[in-house]
């Protein structure tokens, strides 16, 4: 036998071994890539971060009560919007990637559900903490409750979160500084722009700068998304009533403002547009009819 055939035989006879002994190891499919964060999840555990926040600037005196009752209230809002858009997601049939439907809904609103409860956990002892802190502390200086430095930390440490975006865009508004709140509100929608929240906000921002037309657009934009949406509502009605000189077509979603939040906080004031706005419509009829 030549040696070039032997040489062959022993090439092919490695060949083999090396085929059997790496064998078991080979993948059989290259194994899918991990899917990429469901956005919704993201903005669920951003919200569970912003409730953390609070809680801390609670307890360091960072905040008072009241604008901690207020921001926890509106962050808990969120999160059922969340939670409910989680919800229907879930429920929705499977996509073209294989993402699961509606059997993780319930396991995923219930741990949401729980977090929340346990951020809750300590209200009460905080609470009577900071009540008697402030009996022991009654000569020391009251607190300016008007800055707004806890929300632009806030903002600087969650860039992409658009709670913290949103209540700063808050303060700014209740300061009068309607550039500033313009910006965190375009820097919201520029995360989420589905976000009803920064829809209807914006839309109001618009009208109060002079731009009611604009200002309109956005507030139908919100009320596409979510209908009953309450804070869009009172800002459609109110930008028709008062930008746009419209009484007749804002008795409709003042009135469905009421229905649907008949304790909020505008309720006073919807109660009275709605006058207003019957009182308006009524003497625009008479003098059409009347010509």
């Amino acid at each position: 036998m030549s040696s070039v055939l032997v040489v062959a035989v022993l090439v092919v006879l490695t060949l083999v071994a090396v085929f059997g002994v790496a064998r078991p190891y080979r993948r059989s499919a290259v194994p899918a890539l991990e899917p990429l964060s469901e956005p919704l999840e993201d903005r669920r555990l951003a919200l569970l971060i912003s409730l953390r926040d609070l809680e801390a600037a609670r307890g360091s005196g960072a905040i008072e009560e009241e604008d901690y009752a207020r921001l926890r209230t509106e962050t808990e809002g969120r999160m059922a919007r969340v939670l409910r858009a989680l919800d229907r997601m879930q429920h929705a049939p499977p996509g073209p990637d294989g993402r699961p439907s509606g059997r993780d809904s319930t396991r995923v609103i219930a741990v949401a559900v729980v977090l929340v409860a346990a951020l809750g956990v300590g209200l009460v002892p905080s609470l009577m903490r900071s009540i008697q802190q402030r009996a022991d502390a009654t000569t020391a200086p009251i607190a300016d409750t008007s800055s707004i430095t806890f929300f632009e930390q806030r903002v600087r440490q969650h860039p992409h979160d658009v709670a913290a975006r949103l209540d700063l865009a808050h303060r700014y508004m209740d300061a009068g500084l309607f550039g500033d709140a313009y910006r965190q509100y375009v820097a919201a929608l520029s995360l989420d722009p589905n976000d009803v929240e920064a829809l209807a906000n914006m839309g109001i921002l618009l009208h109060l700068s002079g731009k009611p037309g604009r200002g309109l657009r956005f507030e139908q934009r919100a009320l596409r998304i979510d209908p009953a949406y309450p804070q869009a509502l009172f800002y459609e009605g109110t930008i028709l009533l008062k930008g746009l000189n419209r009484p007749k077509d804002a008795i409709a979603p003042l009135q469905a403002y009421l229905k649907a939040s008949p304790y909020g906080s505008e309720g006073d004031q919807a109660r009275e547009f709605l006058s207003l706005a019957r009182r308006r419509a009524s003497g625009l009829a008479s003098k059409q009819g009347g010509g």
